[in-house]
């Protein structure tokens, strides 16, 4: 009998040992487990900080320095195609001749135009022909259409004086002319006046 009683006694250390060895590897399966969930997680929520980062920054430039237009209107044809959209650069300088665009605090919507005359300056038309304190200008985005005016015996742009559509002698300072290049189915500063720099929303990123 004492000599049963003494071979099993190391049986069942052994299973004791068996049982602890597979408790413990039991255990470092569930924290391992713990871990790459954690680890999941954890890189999840990175990857949605991340995306909500990429999305604030990318608002944050069309809000600051960039955004899209629709050209909804014919008043910049045939330069700008019905249906089109253009970059707009909010930071760029306001320079003659650049195609900007514009909302007015009489209007409803947004307007694409291009800058004709400047602050402090005197223009006219005379003949088709822009002058620009009493210098004559070319206006190479309309050159096609001006020609084919000529030859079909009628102007491109109606003769008219700064004084005549705005009642100053000179364009105030922060104010702009604009004009569309569709120059004889455009509303622009012929009909409504000068604009003021605040109401330029920004610059066409364009060289047409």
């Amino acid at each position: 009998m004492s000599a049963k009683k003494q071979t099993g006694k190391p049986k069942n250390k052994r299973a004791r040992n068996s049982q602890s060895i597979q408790r413990t590897k039991k255990n470092k399966q569930a924290l391992n487990k713990l871990v790459r969930r954690k680890k999941r997680n954890r890189l999840f929520i990175e990857v949605i900080c991340g995306m909500g980062l990429l999305i604030l920054l990318i608002y944050a430039q069309s809000y600051f320095f960039f955004s899209l237009a629709k050209v909804d209107s014919y008043a910049m044809s045939p330069t700008l195609k019905l249906g089109e959209y253009v970059l707009i650069e909010k930071q760029a300088p306001i320079q003659r001749q650049a195609i900007v665009l514009i909302k007015r605090k009489s209007a409803q919507k947004s307007e694409l135009r291009r800058v004709i005359g400047l602050p402090t300056e005197k223009i006219a038309y005379q003949n088709d022909q822009l002058f620009i304190n009493e210098e004559e200008r070319a206006e190479p985005f309309i050159a096609l259409e001006k020609k084919a005016a000529f030859e079909n015996g009628f102007v491109y742009t109606k003769d008219f004086s700064l004084y005549e559509v705005t009642g100053v002698e000179t364009i105030p300072k922060d104010t702009y002319f604009v004009m569309g290049d569709n120059r004889l189915y455009s509303t622009d500063s012929r009909e409504y006046s000068v604009i003021k720099k605040e109401e330029i929303i920004g610059v066409v990123n364009t060289s047409r």
